[in-house]
């Protein structure tokens, strides 16, 4: 799995408070063997310790092949490994003791009470990106890279604490394996209407083509109706196709543009910073910043620049809002 520097915290006995973790300063630094190194800062938390890493889940995880036939159609292809990533995710999901149900869905984002309805329902948002993008020829499909995902699967990181805690190990374990399998081929100012028509993974779909994110494309007005503070919902309306709730604040916004890095932390525009917010009564989201240096500064298009924590060791400051 991806190297990481961090300070892992114990289990927090209460979210009702929304924290931040800067986890890169980006220009990004080099990939070294398999991942990125990635700087991880506590801001504030619940405290408590450990020593970092992650384990292999307690059992094994049966991968069932992508059963299309060689000859099959490239939507057809795809369907098969959507359903086989579905299937050995969800068996991991559920191999993996540490995780409630709620984990599971909230979390990792895996719904379906038992194991049948979550691989149905991961196989069928996977399925019906890629029938899109295959229809619309923007699909670049490798099938040759599906074993590594597949297998890899059955050993990502599980550990007996709060998933809130390596659900991004998890996440960068996986997209590290599996993103290639389904990847776009479309190239830098050529058409997309997804970010994932795009061959570069950190490419966003600016004005109908694939670019290079720049920070003002994550410092836009959007809606974010019905989430709590700091959590991500997607939103076709941002170049990152992704908008995170600010919350209360004296700055009349209700939401600003992103980029979902918890994936990649290279998937933020050069000259941003991607975090990890524990939203106030919702799972972890990841999502890129713009950093500032002067409080109370204006930032582009009537954002401020303030401490994204009240408190804490750390004092950066992001282009974010201001207390009502």
């Amino acid at each position: 799995m991806p190297a990481t520097t961090s300070e892992r915290k114990g289990r927090c006995p209460d979210r009702g408070v929304m924290s931040h973790v800067v986890l890169s300063m980006l220009p990004t630094l080099p990939r070294a063997g398999c991942g990125s190194f990635i700087a991880t800062v506590l801001l504030f938390g619940c405290g408590g310790g450990g020593d970092g890493g992650a384990a292999a889940p307690d059992a094994t995880v049966p991968v069932a092949p992508a059963d299309a036939a060689p000859d099959a159609g490239v939507a057809e292809q795809a369907a098969a490994f959507c359903r086989a990533q579905a299937q050995a995710k969800c068996a991991w999901a559920f191999a993996c003791e540490s995780l409630s149900a709620g984990d599971r869905a909230g979390v990792l984002g895996l719904g379906g009470a038992d194991e049948t309805a979550c691989t149905e329902a991961a196989a069928a948002a996977c399925i019906a990106d890629t029938a899109d993008r295959a229809a619309r020829g923007t699909l670049n499909l490798q099938l040759e890279k599906q074993d590594d995902c597949l297998s890899g699967l059955r050993v990502a990181p599980c550990q007996d604490t709060d998933p809130v805690e390596w659900v991004r190990a998890w996440r960068e374990f996986t997209h590290e394996r599996c993103a290639r399998v389904l990847a776009g081929n479309v190239d830098a100012g050529g058409a997309c209407e997804t970010r994932r028509d795009c061959i570069v993974t950190s490419s966003l779909c600016v004005n109908g083509a694939c670019a290079a994110g720049e920070t003002r494309d994550i410092t836009r007005d959007c809606e974010a109706s019905g989430q709590f503070e700091g959590q991500v919902n997607r939103d076709a309306a941002c170049p990152g196709e992704a908008c995170v709730q600010v919350g209360r604040n004296g700055n009349d916004k209700a939401g600003m543009c992103t980029v979902d890095c918890g994936d990649d932390a290279g998937d933020c525009p050069d000259g941003t910073a991607c975090v990890q917010a524990v939203p106030q009564g919702g799972p972890a989201s990841f999502y890129c910043t713009q950093p500032c240096e002067e409080s109370g500064a204006p930032c582009p298009n009537g954002f401020e620049c303030v401490r994204i924590n009240a408190t804490g060791l750390d004092t950066s400051r992001h282009c974010w809002v201001a207390a009502p």
